[in-house]
């Protein structure tokens, strides 16, 4: 994938993990949008060699929630 499609691709993806928290956790955009850019688990996805971008939203969620809970990221080991 080049970088052109990897923006493309997860401006799409992290627009679904936002949609996903602002349902799940009742936060406005502004707030869901900050419960996503302050975490690592954000800072991984946008880095393409992670592979982190494969994953489902829902999967991205329950880490993300899970590094929010425990303030540590535990990624699959399949990642």
């Amino acid at each position: 994938m080049n970088n052109k499609e990897f923006d493309e691709f997860i401006k799409i993806k992290i627009q679904d993990l936002v949609d996903r928290i602002m349902e799940k956790e009742k936060l406005s955009f502004e707030n869901a949008l900050n419960f996503l850019y302050k975490s690592k688990t954000y800072e991984v996805l946008l880095d393409e060699s992670s592979k982190l971008w494969h994953l489902s939203t829902e999967k991205l969620f329950l880490i993300l929630t899970d590094e929010k809970q425990n303030s540590k990221v535990n990624f699959p080991d399949y990642v």
